[in-house]
C-alpha cells in the first residue's frame, strides 16, 4: 500500500487511523496509540510549561495532581492528569505542543480501505 503524507496542520479526519509508529522528541513511544503520543507529549509538556500555558497551548482537559474519574488518566511523571481524547483531538494537541516546544514528531499511521463496491 502506498504511503500518504498529510499536512501536519490540516490532515483531515483521523477517526479510522490507528497510529503503526510514533516518535516524539527523538524518542520511540512503544505500542503506539493516540492518547499514548498525547499523554506523551503532555509529560514533555509539563517539565516545560507552566500548567495554565500548557492548557493554553494543547487544548487539553489537563488537572493538576492525581485525578482518574471522567476519563482522566494520572500521569505521574509529570503530576498532572489528563482527560482522554479522540484521534483527532489527540493529534490536534500533540501537534500544537510540539511545535510550541521546537521538538520533532514522526508518526506513521493507516486507514482502512474504503470500499468501492456500491451496491451496499
Amino acid at each position: 500500500m502506498p504511503l500518504k503524507s498529510l499536512d501536519p496542520e490540516f490532515p483531515g479526519s483521523l477517526k479510522h487511523t490507528r497510529l503503526r509508529s510514533a516518535r516524539l522528541d527523538g524518542k520511540e513511544i512503544p505500542q503506539p496509540n493516540w492518547n499514548k503520543l498525547s499523554r506523551t507529549a503532555h509529560g514533555i509538556g509539563a517539565d516545560m510549561l507552566p500548567l495554565e500555558h500548557l492548557r493554553r497551548v494543547s487544548g487539553a482537559n489537563i488537572r493538576s495532581g492525581q485525578y482518574e474519574d471522567e476519563g482522566f488518566v494520572h500521569l505521574p511523571d509529570a503530576n498532572i492528569s489528563i482527560q482522554g481524547q479522540d484521534s483527532d483531538q489527540a493529534w490536534r494537541s500533540t501537534f500544537a505542543l510540539a511545535r510550541n516546544l521546537h521538538i520533532s514528531i514522526d508518526v506513521t499511521g493507516s486507514m482502512p480501505k474504503r470500499s468501492t463496491d456500491s451496491s451496499t
